[in-house]
């Protein structure tokens, strides 16, 4: 749950950063109602959002 605005933001940037993601290719931030378990309802979350107008933030996008 975002504390405040921008918080989704620093949680990707953090994860994204960490040692153990460095094979990573992307870092993908749901709601709480979402199951992270389930790839698929991740993927469709992501995609929902997406049709919705939703911004990607790309690490070009990230200090900004």
């Amino acid at each position: 749950k975002q504390l405040h605005p921008g918080h989704a933001k620093m949680a990707a940037m953090v994860a994204a950063g960490c040692g153990a993601s460095y094979m990573a290719r992307m870092v993908i931030v749901v709601d709480e109602d979402i199951d992270i378990t389930n790839p698929a309802e991740v993927m469709w979350a992501k995609m929902e959002s997406l049709a919705e107008g939703a911004r990607i933030a790309t690490k070009e996008l990230w200090g900004k």
